[in-house]
């Protein structure tokens, strides 16, 4: 999805796909609720089963912080999405310059991979390169956020609200993809 996003805002007419992806950052968001949900049960399923603690069983889960911390990148990208939503559907709002999306399509687009590694690295045993594939791509994301930061401070004062509030997201959402490990 942040890979679509970046993609679609590198366009001259980007903020049209803005639609869409504020539903696909809705519907990503109770997909992970209906996962989070489903694993609940079947935790609770597996206490009263006694059978699978005999039995050999594939590798276990990501932790319940997982779901929770992805809850809150989810959350992040809603945010996003609705910014330029917003932008699109109203037409006294100043877009931010040229410079700030292609900077904000970097970011997302090293969140996007940070983000395809990271399932990698929760859905099988992590390699020690997978890991440093995920770093390299978070540094470069942060600096790319600091060159979105400073395309920030150079906008005109008609743009800044946008623009402020997309650069505060961006944020937030590398904060949530801070390795934890």
């Amino acid at each position: 999805m942040l890979g679509a996003m970046a993609e679609g805002l590198d366009t001259e007419d980007g903020l049209k796909h803005s639609e869409g992806w504020h539903r696909a950052a809705g519907n990503l968001t109770v997909s992970l609720q209906h996962v989070s949900e489903a694993r609940r049960w079947a935790m609770e399923g597996s206490r009263w089963n006694p059978g699978g603690r005999l039995r050999r069983t594939g590798p276990r889960p990501p932790a319940f912080a997982e779901d929770a911390r992805w809850g809150r990148v989810c959350t992040r990208v809603l945010a996003l999405t609705r910014t330029l939503k917003g932008l699109s559907d109203d037409s006294e709002l100043v877009p931010p310059s040229p410079d700030f999306l292609r900077l904000l399509c970097e970011v997302l687009e090293k969140a996007g991979h940070i983000c395809a590694v990271e399932s990698e690295l929760l859905s099988g045993p992590g390699t020690d390169e997978l890991r440093e594939s995920r770093d390299a791509a978070f540094r470069e994301a942060w600096s790319a956020i600091g060159s979105l930061t400073d395309a920030f401070h150079r906008q005109a004062p008609s743009t800044s609200a946008v623009g402020g509030e997309l650069l505060l997201e961006a944020r937030q959402l590398m904060t949530e993809l801070a390795p934890s490990t």
